[in-house]
C-alpha cells in the first residue's frame, strides 16, 4: 500500500511534467514559425531589392547603350576600334558590357568604357546622381533587414531565458 502511495503522486509529476514539455514544445513551433516567418520576410524584402537594381542596371545600361549608338564618336564605335568590330557584332557581347557598365556606375564607375562625348558625359553624371541614390535605398534596405534579424534574435533569447 506504501509503494501505491508513492508511484501515484510521481505518475502525477511524471503527468505534470509531460504536459510542461508540451506546452514548451507547442512554444518553440510558435518561435521557429515565427522565426521562418521573419526570416522569409527579410529575405523577400533583400531579393526585391537586389531585383530593383538590376531592374534599374538593365534599364540604364540599355539607355547608356542607346546614347552610345546616336554618334558616330560614341563609346560604341571608339570601344569597337579598340577592342575589333568583330567581339562588337556579338549582341551579347554589346549588352553585357553595358551592362557591366550599368552596374558598375552603383560603385563608382569603370575606366574600361568611357563617355566620349557631351550628351554620354551629361548621361553620366545623371546616372552618378541615381545610382547613388539608389545606392542609398540599398544600404538602408539592407540595415533595415540586419536590425529585423537583430530584434528577431533578441526575442527569441529573451523567450528562452524565460523559459529556464
Amino acid at each position: 500500500k506504501l509503494a501505491k502511495n508513492l508511484v501515484r503522486p510521481l505518475r502525477i509529476l511524471r503527468l505534470i511534467r509531460i504536459l510542461r514539455l508540451r506546452r514548451m514544445e507547442g512554444f518553440f513551433e510558435k518561435v521557429v514559425m515565427r522565426i521562418r516567418g521573419r526570416w522569409a520576410s527579410i529575405s523577400v524584402s533583400l531579393t526585391k531589392t537586389l531585383l530593383m537594381v538590376l531592374f534599374t542596371a538593365h534599364f540604364i545600361a540599355c539607355l547608356w547603350y542607346g546614347i552610345g549608338t546616336l554618334r558616330s564618336d560614341g563609346w560604341v564605335a571608339v570601344h569597337e576600334e579598340e577592342i575589333g568590330e568583330d567581339v562588337m557584332s556579338d549582341v551579347g557581347y554589346r549588352y553585357s558590357t553595358s551592362l557591366h557598365w550599368a552596374l558598375t556606375q552603383f560603385s563608382g564607375g569603370m575606366d574600361e568604357v568611357k563617355a566620349t562625348n557631351l550628351g554620354e558625359r551629361l548621361f553620366v553624371v545623371a546616372m552618378y546622381l541615381v545610382t547613388f541614390i539608389a545606392q542609398c535605398v540599398f544600404v538602408s534596405n539592407l540595415t533595415s533587414a540586419m536590425c529585423k534579424l537583430e530584434m528577431v534574435t533578441s526575442a527569441e533569447s529573451q523567450g528562452m531565458s524565460e523559459l529556464k
